[in-house]
């Protein structure tokens, strides 16, 4: 009981307890003041105010002996034992279509494409085409790691996780079926894009997330 009466008084003590502390600062905001000066630095704190506030002189010719003058670049601004160099065989980032620093095709699903892949990985496209061998031809693991330098076990979680969408006769993307027939997969990235032309008969990602809904519902 003494528990359910502490907790009673103190939501009470607490109810509303910050709009109650503003309106008794409001009523009583004549009464409090800030404490007085200790007397020993009121001259030395007046000084040092009067002394920042005054107008000097000298430091208006220090900043005037600058000499400040706006030029356009030239080698003079070099640090000494440095040479300008207008043309040089070093490569530099380039600039494509005045906008992007990376010439066409630069992206692919998403990112960008990789001048060298090193050994162990994949770009996305590759990665896409090993997903879409394996359903197709069902291709053991280990041969498909040796096709695409990779190892493995890595190879064994990418087939275990992740798998293409594939199109049946009624024109829709699904999920796999891992049927080992004739299959069309989605192995190019989707566009937002409306496009009437295609086999799908309009946007792809509407389609596919139509289909998606459906089935999460079943």
């Amino acid at each position: 009981m003494g528990k359910v009466m502490s907790m009673a008084r103190r939501f009470i003590i607490n109810y509303d307890v910050e709009d109650r502390a503003m309106k008794y600062l409001e009523v009583n905001k004549n009464v409090f003041k800030a404490p007085p000066k200790h007397p020993g630095t009121v001259s030395i704190v007046d000084e040092r105010y009067e002394k920042l506030s005054a107008h000097n002189p000298e430091l208006d010719k220090n900043v005037n002996s600058l000499g400040i003058v706006a030029k356009s670049l030239n080698k003079g601004i070099l640090p000494e034992g440095m040479e300008y160099v207008s043309k040089t065989t070093r490569k530099l980032p380039q600039k494509y279509a005045g906008i992007y620093p990376y010439p066409l095709p630069s992206e692919d699903f998403g990112f960008i494409v990789p001048e060298s892949v090193p050994e162990g990985r994949l770009t996305m496209r590759q990665a896409v085409k090993l997903i879409a061998t394996h359903q197709k031809s069902a291709t053991d693991i280990d041969s498909l790691s040796e096709l695409f330098s990779l190892d493995k076990e890595k190879t064994k979680q990418i087939l275990d996780y992740f798998s293409l969408f594939e199109v049946p006769e009624k024109g829709i993307w699904t999920p796999p079926s891992m049927q080992q027939s004739e299959l069309k997969l989605l192995d190019e990235a989707v566009s937002y894009e409306q496009n009437d032309l295609e086999d799908l008969g309009g946007n792809e990602y509407i389609q596919r997330k139509a289909v998606l809904k459906q089935l999460n519902r079943k």
